[in-house]
């Protein structure tokens, strides 16, 4: 069984690339405490992840501008 990850510190760059069952994704986020579970329709489509629906969703950032993906 693999361990768990450990914390990623402060970084200089909070945008890294991982890979996930051998598929590269690019420009990821990493979560150093404010979380935001958006995942989009690309990613979903490489990943091969079915049964999703859409929601209506707004996300209000920290400056409290508002996003309507």
């Amino acid at each position: 069984m693999l361990g768990m990850p450990s914390k990623y510190t402060y970084p200089r760059n909070l945008v890294v690339t991982i890979h996930i069952n051998g598929i590269s994704l690019p420009n990821t986020l990493i979560n150093l405490g404010a979380e935001i579970n958006v995942i989009d329709v690309d990613i979903t489509q490489k990943l091969q992840i079915e049964g999703l629906r859409p929601t209506q969703t707004l996300l209000e950032l920290a400056d409290k501008s508002i996003l309507k993906p």
